[in-house]
């Protein structure tokens, strides 16, 4: 690892001497500013010693091979390693657990370093340049804090995310393969086309400002690696040429370190913007991961609690039926023959034969209820058996015509769906006979090899369209949790004098599935 950090950072190095200013001996871009703020913030603080280390010693000897004297290489060492610890430091204290430039405080940050941090540790650069080669100290102090500044918000982004998220187009597709390089040829040639040798800044063929709808259309596509990648193929294009004397900012009563100077502000800006754009893009979209994350574990959990609910109401059904029942259906019999055994007065008599008609009507009662919680139909016949008894017991209680078409398999069917859609018909006629005063019903139950659709129909009064938003209806938001949580859909459509309907799809394969 620290062979590959020195490999790096000497690349880095000797790509800034060739942009080395005159008198000053600062380079106008310092992109090893970088790289050594993007090594400290990967590793932990436990080998931040080893690092720096070996970047103090690649730096001082990239310096001094550069032409430098031993003691203005070690001063501009020291200076480069002081700037990347307290770049490092702020950024990891305040941007917890991770910096991962995903976020837009990630991004908030390093401009603050780049503007701040950077502007003190400037102070002390430039001080190495100011007694050895004489120059001014302000000058210097300008030029290296944009150049360190301008190689912390372009290489150290990249570094990070291209070492934390690995894999160039893994998970994208071919569409996103295609536009992702489109857009890259296109800030290329916009690059080419605005500092090529053929545009002067007396002459410009584009303005510099048409680069930020590419760049917008960069950031709201891609995630921040790519558009730092890009960025950073925009920004040596624009340097390269920029260097040679051609493009918008190569005035011809300026100098080289002028045109460079001009250059890293331009770049500071589109920079920004890029990262900050990508940034809120990124946030936004694990937000989004977020809820939807949440709202999978919601269906799941009300899922569970939906299976957990249907086998207690199956356990009580089972103990009212063999325990509270049998018990009534004892009590009865034994109250008969007592009745026909005893030979007891009128009055007494009568009384037996009032408590046997309770104890019938608490049998009918225990058996209603059981039928409610549980029905032994749905278990032992299927859900269309289940459903065309429910309908029959219905019309016979309410006195409205109920038309029922089935055509779904119980092999298709797991037991949770076959449950929800029960209750689901169960709820549904429930509200039909409490509010809707309809003549007629009408239930559609269908199930391919994709999904089972069904639809419960009326002609009734109907409801107003807010009424499922309303608090108190717990109904309708329970039957649209049950299908919900077996990643269906529900669709209630009503208004007031028109009637109701209600319509359904559960998956079939994604039930199986999960």
């Amino acid at each position: 690892m620290l062979a590959g950090v020195a490999l790096a950072y000497w690349i880095a190095v000797r790509f800034g001497l060739l942009l080395v200013a005159r008198p000053e001996g600062i380079a106008s871009v310092w992109p090893a500013s970088g790289v050594a703020l993007a090594v400290l913030l990967l590793q932990p603080k436990r080998q931040w010693g080893k690092l720096l280390a070996v970047i103090f010693i690649t730096n001082a000897a990239g310096n001094w091979g550069g032409g430098n004297s031993l003691p203005v290489s070690f001063g501009f060492a020291l200076v480069n390693i002081a700037e990347a610890v307290l770049g490092a430091w702020v950024l990891t204290g305040l941007c917890k657990p991770a910096v991962t430039f995903e976020r837009t405080l990630d991004s908030l940050v390093l401009l603050l370093v780049a503007i701040l941090c950077n502007g003190v540790t400037a102070l002390l650069g430039a001080a190495v340049p100011a007694v050895a080669f004489h120059s001014s100290f302000v000058h210097s102090w300008a030029i290296w804090w944009a150049a360190d500044g301008l190689g912390m918000m372009l290489v150290t982004p990249f570094i990070v995310s291209w070492v934390l998220k690995k894999g160039l187009f893994s998970f994208a597709s071919p569409r996103r393969v295609v536009e992702a390089v489109l857009i890259g040829l296109t800030l290329s040639v916009f690059a080419w086309l605005t500092f090529g040798s053929f545009t002067t800044a007396e002459t410009p063929l584009l303005r510099n400002y048409m680069v930020f709808p590419l760049l917008a259309w960069l950031a709201f596509r891609f995630s921040p690696r790519g558009v730092v990648t890009v960025l950073l193929v925009f920004s040596v294009i624009a340097i390269w040429n920029t260097m040679q004397g051609h493009g918008i900012f190569s005035f011809a009563s300026q100098t080289r370190t002028e045109h460079l100077v001009s250059l890293q502000m331009f770049l500071a800006v589109v920079i920004c913007s890029g990262l900050f754009l990508s940034s809120m893009v990124a946030g936004r979209r694990q937000a989004e991961a977020a809820v939807e994350a949440g709202a999978v574990r919601y269906r799941q959990m009300a899922r569970r609690l939906e299976m957990i609910r249907e086998e207690e109401r199956r356990r009580v059904a089972c103990e009212l039926h063999d325990d509270i029942g049998q018990t009534l259906t004892a009590l009865k019999i034994d109250l008969s023959m007592v009745q026909n055994e005893c030979s007891c007065a009128g009055e007494v008599k009568d009384r037996m034969g009032g408590m046997q008609r309770m104890l019938s009507e608490g049998i009918q009662s225990v058996h209603s209820l059981c039928h409610w919680l549980r029905p032994g139909a749905l278990d032992d016949m299927g859900l269309e058996d289940a459903l065309d008894d429910m309908v029959s017991d219905w019309k016979q209680c309410n006195r409205v015509e109920c038309e029922l078409y089935l055509n779904a398999p119980d092999e298709k069917l797991t037991d949770e769906i076959k449950t929800a859609v029960f209750r689901v018909v169960q709820e549904s006629l429930t509200n039909v006979s409490r509010y809707a005063y309809a003549s007629h019903v009408e239930i559609n139950l269908v199930a391919d090899g994709e999904a089972l659709r069904f639809s419960i129909a009326d002609n009734g009064c109907g409801m107003a369209s807010d009424v499922e938003k309303k608090p108190t209806s717990f109904g309708l938001l329970g039957m649209r949790e049950r299908i919900e949580a077996l990643g269906g859909e529900l669709c209630i459509r009503s208004c007031p004098d028109a009637g109701t309907r209600i319509d359904g799809t559960i998956p079939l394969r994604q039930a199986e599935c999960s």
